[in-house]
């Protein structure tokens, strides 16, 4: 028999969520050496190809392939996950249009929940690394750019 939760309001969840992501160990190891002081809108993701990307946080910077920074799908480690799927697509795409190029699937909600958990892990910050601009519409609070 499966066990319930007790009622739980939806910002105290949020809350919880960023407290433990941003204070949890990132996916698969793998995290960007984020100086302190930092926030979403001082961070840079630079696509330089469509497999490789230069991350950029106040003045560290570093370049990772999909595969580096751990989002290899596990079935067939030449492909992205759906994560560096959607970085592409935010990036190839200027605001708002970017969200409108995400293709569509049933499952979109929880692609762009693990999307924004991969985002807090990788750069080990807390808040919301995606603002939302129209209900149930998010874009990135930091900049992206395809230089491709």
């Amino acid at each position: 028999m499966a066990r319930h939760w007790p009622y739980v309001p939806d910002h105290a969840k949020r809350t919880m969520i960023d407290l433990v992501s941003s204070y949890g160990p990132a996916v698969d190891g793998k995290r960007f050496p984020t100086p302190p002081g930092i926030n979403w809108a001082d961070i840079e993701i630079l696509l330089l190809t469509p497999q490789e990307a230069k991350f950029t946080a106040g003045s560290v910077s570093q370049s990772y392939t999909f595969a580096a920074v751990g989002l290899a799908d596990k079935r067939n480690t030449k492909r992205p996950r759906a994560e560096w799927r959607m970085l592409r697509t935010y990036a190839e795409n200027p605001e708002p249009d970017a969200y409108y190029k995400l293709p569509y699937r049933e499952n979109l909600k929880v692609d762009i929940s693990n999307f924004r958990q991969w985002l807090k892990g990788f750069f080990g910050l807390p808040g919301d690394p995606l603002k939302p601009f129209k209900t149930g519409l998010w874009l990135p609070r930091f900049k992206i750019r395809a230089d491709y």
